[in-house]
């Protein structure tokens, strides 16, 4: 695809993509016309963004004000639920350092293909490694916000939930076994010992998505279980009346919690008899709108959310400047995805499109809220990004 020319045209399925002279590739003009749009875009993008979020003051207030008294956080104990939380962020402490090691074990790879002189590749080839080392990052991550959102629902709530520990205990051994299994699963198949049923319980061969779909649907199982763990403390804090703002905020917290889980779903669409450029799109579903894209959006509120918890900033400055945040963050990045699209034979339109938006994405953090300095204090720094 990356040189064989398009029915009619000069330029190959991939717009000459990647450079090679000897295959035929060679910069397009469309190529040099919507490098230079992109960059064009970029520029203006900045400033029209800095300009809007200045003219309607799209910023986090500093909830401390000068003459004001300073309100102090909620001091809440730490319950059960909480303080079973350090299990899983042990556990992605450990699965970062084993995908160090095997980033490590792949150098030696490249280099000597052995470890020291000792035949690893026999036990673990390059491809297992390789598999693992770009399986554990979204493992690890996930956890990350799993973790995360288990440990604030008693802070939402003002109160523990009824046995939330035992469905903390539930959930992490459930993402201890898909972990596990699909590992071992990727191993089995590297090594030629599981061919049957390969893509159910092995490795399915997609980079990103190399566990089998079986371990695929476990884990939107689990997930949609973490979502009813954080429906047990965010809907009853959503029915409030006494404060309509931090509703909102409550309410925007939980819907990006739901978009985790929805957007994983996309992977269920990719079977073995899949064509390339159909199983290639919802791929990038995964790698591009739900690990860069989705993610960032909760990251980016529960941030909004733990400086309102922390009485940092005001409820009603910090979700117009979530608001504003996410229409950048979702608006560039979704349409950004085309730049993805190399290998599909699509038009070259979403690959110029994808290019120009994906341009843009660095304007969300050009672009971020900013928490004021904090008046009456000692000592106190200039503004900070949110």
């Amino acid at each position: 695809m990356s040189s064989t020319n398009r029915p009619g045209h000069s330029y190959s399925y991939t717009n000459n993509w990647p450079y090679d002279l000897e295959a035929g590739n060679v910069m397009t003009p469309k190529t040099m016309t919507w490098t230079g749009i992109s960059v064009a875009l970029l520029v203006m993008g900045v400033a029209i963004a800095i300009w809007v979020q200045k003219k309607y003051n799209f910023e986090s207030k500093a909830q401390y004000q000068k003459d004001v008294p300073i309100i102090e956080p909620d001091t809440l104990p730490i319950t059960t639920s909480q303080r079973k939380t350090a299990m899983y962020f042990a556990l992605v402490m450990v699965l970062f350092l084993v995908q160090i090691l095997l980033g490590e074990l792949m150098a030696h790879y490249y280099v000597e293909n052995t470890f020291f002189g000792i035949a690893l590749q026999n036990i673990w080839p390059f491809n297992l490694a390789h598999s693992w080392h770009l399986q554990l990052v979204i493992f690890w991550v996930a956890t990350t916000w799993l973790g995360a959102g288990i440990y604030i629902v008693p802070r939402v709530l003002r109160r523990e939930p009824v046995r939330q520990g035992i469905l903390v205990d539930v959930l992490f051994w459930a993402l201890i076994f898909v972990v596990g299994g699909s590992m071992l699963g990727e191993w089995l198949t590297d090594l030629g010992v599981l061919n049957k049923n390969w893509w159910l319980f092995g490795n399915g061969g997609w980079e990103y998505l190399e566990l089998g779909k079986f371990w695929q649907y476990l884990l939107i199982a689990a997930m949609v279980l973490w979502i009813v763990m954080l429906m047990r403390g965010f809907v009853p804090a959503m029915r409030r009346k006494d404060n309509q703002s931090r509703t909102r905020l409550v309410t925007m917290l939980f819907l990006g919690a739901i978009a985790v889980p929805a957007f994983y779903c996309a992977s269920i669409f990719i079977m073995p008899d899949s064509h390339v450029t159909f199983a290639d799109y919802w791929r990038w579903w995964i790698v591009h709108l739900w690990v860069e894209g989705i993610f960032e959006a909760f990251a980016v509120i529960l941030t909004g959310w733990l400086l309102v918890d922390m009485k940092l900033t005001t409820i009603k400055s910090t979700i117009r400047a979530l608001y504003f945040q996410l229409i950048l963050l979702l608006g560039s990045g979704v349409v950004g995805t085309g730049h993805h699209y190399f290998w599909m034979g699509d038009h070259s339109l979403w690959l110029a499109l994808g290019a120009s938006f994906s341009a843009l994405e660095i304007v969300l953090p050009l672009s971020v809220g900013s928490l004021h300095p904090l008046p009456g204090l000692p000592g106190h720094v200039p503004q900070l990004p949110v």
